[in-house]
């Protein structure tokens, strides 16, 4: 196995913060390398099928029947090749609710984003 390939990038998120780990594979240890505040809490996300994008679906809302929220958007992150790094890649589109999935078509042309439904107060 060469040095490139015993090295992967693994995201995680908590609340509105994706962060950035280097996995090495044959050493078997986890480095944090940076992380990126994003509009609100992660919801989902999803790599392009180019592996230089994710996008990340975000809402202030709660799941289930909880807080309806305010904000809620999609937003590009851009992926370093060399080192994994993640930085926004133009602005948030704004989403009417609180997405709950997010998907791409096979070449990720289109970006679909099913969200909660609008549910009159």
């Amino acid at each position: 196995m060469t040095q490139a390939m015993s090295r992967v990038a693994l995201y995680a998120a908590v609340g509105p913060e994706l962060t950035h780990y280097e996995v090495d594979v044959a050493a078997g240890t986890l480095t944090r390398r940076g992380d990126v505040q994003l509009p609100a809490n992660v919801q989902y996300a999803w790599p392009h099928a180019s592996g230089h994008l994710l996008y990340a679906g975000c809402s202030n809302a709660a799941t289930g029947r909880g807080i309806v929220g305010s904000d809620h958007s999609l937003i590009a992150l851009a992926i370093d090749p060399a080192s994994g790094a993640l930085s926004p890649c133009g602005d948030p589109i704004a989403l009417p609710t609180r997405p709950i999935h997010l998907t791409t078509d096979i070449a990720s042309e289109h970006v679909l984003v099913p969200h909660r439904p609008i549910r009159p107060m």
